[in-house]
């Protein structure tokens, strides 16, 4: 699913652990990963309000690609 991702490659080989899991999840036309926790339903989540934002770096190092 994620072979010409290299950024979900990199997480799923360095960030799951042996014998861990993760999960695919779909919002619209975006497939990402997700290790949890999770709900049941969105629809539990009445509303919610983006205060913030910043860019980042890969991996948290600043030699890495930008977000």
């Amino acid at each position: 699913m994620f072979k010409d991702n290299a950024f979900k490659r990199q997480l799923i080989q360095n960030k799951i652990a042996d014998g861990g899991s993760t999960t695919a999840y779909r919002c619209g036309d975006l497939i990402d990963l997700c290790t949890g926790p999770h709900i049941l339903n969105t629809g539990k989540i009445k509303a919610m309000k983006v205060t913030k934002n910043s860019g980042a770096y890969w991996m948290g190092n600043a030699k890495n690609d930008k977000l």
